[in-house]
């Protein structure tokens, strides 16, 4: 039961797939270091920076402080962490886009996703629904079950 619960809470700061996207890493100086942090929030460690250059963008979520943070990867160092969108600029070259492999959270609910490839299936206390294509996968409302 605890290992649940812990599970569940990491599970809440990745609300929602984002469709992994090319980004930049931008401040208003270049060689600005930008606090790369261990949660969406000013309060959480920062282990690392970056520099200005590109990103990968993998989750999003909207923190308790108001703002939308990026959970990001160099593509350089590899390296991953939470930024601020005020200084990402998400690139328009995004035409294979995909959505990041993974098990997601869907709020304060026992629902989730799951995301292998091109195909994705809920799942909740009960079980797993069915697979379906990632080209099914709605991106503007709460995702349903389909069992």
């Amino acid at each position: 039961m605890i290992v649940a619960t812990t599970t569940l809470l990491i599970e809440l700061w990745f609300l929602l797939p984002v469709v992994a996207v090319s980004a930049i890493l931008s401040a208003k100086d270049s060689g600005s270091r930008i606090n790369v942090r261990s949660a969406p929030t000013t309060e959480s460690s920062s282990p690392h920076y970056g520099l200005s250059g590109d990103i990968e963008v993998l989750r999003q979520t909207k923190a308790k402080d108001g703002y939308t943070w990026y959970y990001v990867k160099f593509y350089q160092s590899g390296a991953e962490g939470w930024v601020r969108a005020d200084l990402i600029r998400i690139s328009s070259n995004n035409s294979k886009a995909k959505i990041a492999d993974g098990n997601y959270g869907i709020g304060l609910t026992d629902l989730g996703l799951q995301v292998k490839g091109n195909r994705y299936q809920y799942y909740d206390e009960v079980g797993n629904g069915s697979w379906m294509p990632i080209s099914k996968l709605q991106y503007d409302e709460l995702p349903r079950p389909t069992w």
